[in-house]
């Protein structure tokens, strides 16, 4: 169940003149019943270029006084056909990669408590820039995977935060928004701890599952034999695992911020124990 920690929203809306302006009618949706129903603040951020675009994210990054004061980041812009990143209203284009870095320093803020809520096509895309050496950009990213049309995004958006503000639930959010009235297209809710697995997936399949393994331990185990050093396999094995064990707790202690945050070991155990063969 994904339970989010925040107490407030904020809207980063970049798109061009003329356009639907689909994140300041998602605010006048939800923002007499966020803030006197629930006491959240819904903050709003016109970005008509790339200055003020980043300008937004940092300052929300700085407004972020503790792991108690998390806000929910919500993006209104367009993607990239090409799947590679946004576009903004004065036509600039977003890679991935630095929209994660932007999220990344917000999300360190937040001890990993960073909802993000992303209103352009392909949003799912983000996860691509994930590698071994990368921090979590945010506690969990909902968006659509594919193309999606300004009516669906403000009724599915509005669905989506109303019942979030009302059960503090992204899952039970997620299904309110499914049956929206305008909703056409399919939206994806993924959590870090879904992230951190598909990187580890990767790397566990480019550097061997638990029989490559035996069969480098049987291999190493035979050449040193063959040298005169009878080394027992399983000194070897346990050497080996071992070291890759020293390797992924590193990407786990960095993903999940663990040297500031101690108490996240405890808040994304399983997958920690997801990484051992």
């Amino acid at each position: 169940m994904a339970r989010p920690h925040f107490s407030r929203i904020e809207i980063v809306q970049s798109l061009a003149a003329g356009e639907s302006p689909t994140g300041r009618r998602l605010r006048e949706a939800i923002e007499q019943v966020a803030r006197f129903d629930h006491g959240v603040r819904v903050g709003f951020f016109e970005a008509p270029d790339a200055s003020h675009f980043w300008s937004a994210f940092e300052r929300i990054r700085d407004s972020v006084a503790d792991v108690t004061d998390v806000p929910v980041v919500h993006i209104e812009a367009h993607g990239l056909s090409d799947k590679g990143g946004l576009y903004l209203a004065d036509g600039t284009t977003v890679s991935w990669a630095a929209l994660k870095t932007a999220l990344t320093a917000i999300n360190r803020r937040t001890g990993c408590r960073l909802l993000v809520t992303l209103a352009a096509c392909h949003g799912a895309y983000i996860q691509v820039t994930l590698d071994m050496q990368s921090e979590a950009p945010c506690w969990a990213l909902m968006g659509p995977s594919g193309v999606v049309s300004p009516p669906d995004l403000v009724s599915s958006y509005s669905s989506f935060f109303m019942k979030l503000l009302e059960e503090r639930d992204a899952d039970v959010a997620l299904r309110a928004l499914h049956n929206a009235p305008e909703r056409q297209a399919h939206y994806f809710l993924r959590t870090s701890e879904d992230f951190f697995m598909e990187v580890f997936s990767l790397y566990r399949k480019g550097n061997g599952s638990r029989a490559e393994l035996e069969d480098r331990v049987a291999r190493f185990g035979a050449m040193l034999k063959k040298a005169s050093l009878p080394i027992q396999d399983q000194w070897i094995r346990g050497e080996m695992v071992k070291s890759e064990m020293q390797i992924l707790g590193k990407f786990f202690t960095r993903f999940f911020f663990v040297d500031e945050h101690p108490e996240n070991i405890d808040r994304f155990k399983s997958a920690l124990l997801a990484m051992k063969y």
